[in-house]
């Protein structure tokens, strides 16, 4: 349930999608955009930026 903050805690650790309260040894900032980007399948910008400044992406129209 999405309004529940417990089972949403508990989905985002499983997850690797980091939580609101940054807890040891789980993702946190970038590394969780990373994994929410993979896991939705989506684009975020911020990750696409990081990996064009880092050499880790090539835009598909070069």
């Amino acid at each position: 349930d999405l309004t529940d903050s417990t089972v949403m805690t508990v989905v985002r650790e499983e997850l690797g999608l980091g939580c609101v309260a940054q807890l040891p040894g789980h993702p946190k900032g970038m590394e969780a955009k990373f994994n929410i980007a993979k896991l939705l399948d989506i684009e975020i910008n911020s990750v696409n930026k990081f990996k064009q400044k880092t050499g880790m992406f090539i835009p598909a129209s070069a």
